[in-house]
């Protein structure tokens, strides 16, 4: 059994410290917080000098022609975009997936090959910044005044390429999900015996 005197070996500095309560615990805890509040005052700074981006006057057109295709009422996208209050929830992880370049879902890379594609979904670069300052301000809407057009959207149930490709030869529909019957049959296990 330890006593409370004990010496033990902390990772960080490899030198052996006392327990909690201690002087040399306290200081590196008061060490972190410092350094904390270091990141906070950065982070605020940082915000101040962010352009002042806002849904109404910039962000609302990238989302609209390039998140509200998926992200809409009936589309693949598991939330809509169509609107303010269903984008600003979700603001930190759009700025997230937006900055790492996997929203919008685009299965090229960027740096290698021929860039200037046809129906390229791809962020522009200041596409990207603007999505992520508008996020660090604060996600604001901007001014109450101005309405937000809706994109013009396709219907999900079309054929959409008719225009491209021609109408479709065949049209065979999908089965639901649901209806698929189960491969293995339940199995029952007593664990009473």
């Amino acid at each position: 059994m330890r006593s409370k005197h004990t010496y033990t070996l902390q990772h960080r500095s490899n030198q052996y410290v006392r327990p909690a309560g201690s002087g040399e615990i306290s200081t590196l805890f008061s060490l972190e917080k410092n350094m904390i509040k270091k990141a906070i005052a950065l982070s605020l700074a940082l915000v101040g000098t962010v352009d002042a981006q806002t849904y109404t006057q910039e962000v609302a057109d990238i989302i609209n022609n390039n998140c509200v295709v998926c992200h809409r009422q009936g589309g693949i996208g598991p939330m809509s975009f169509e609107t303010y209050e269903q984008v600003r929830p979700w603001a930190p992880l759009i700025q997230m997936k937006v900055a790492s370049r996997e929203m919008p879902p685009y299965a090229y890379d960027h740096g290698i090959g021929i860039q200037d594609l046809q129906g390229d979904w791809r962020l522009k670069q200041e596409e990207i910044d603007t999505i992520v300052n508008w996020v660090a301000a604060g996600s604001p809407y901007g001014d109450p005044d101005t309405i937000v057009q809706a994109p013009p959207l396709r219907d999900p149930e079309a054929w959409n390429f008719e225009a491209d490709f021609g109408a479709p030869d065949a049209i065979i529909p999908s089965v639901a999900i649901d209806a698929l019957p189960h491969r293995f049959p339940a199995r029952v296990v007593n664990f009473t015996a």
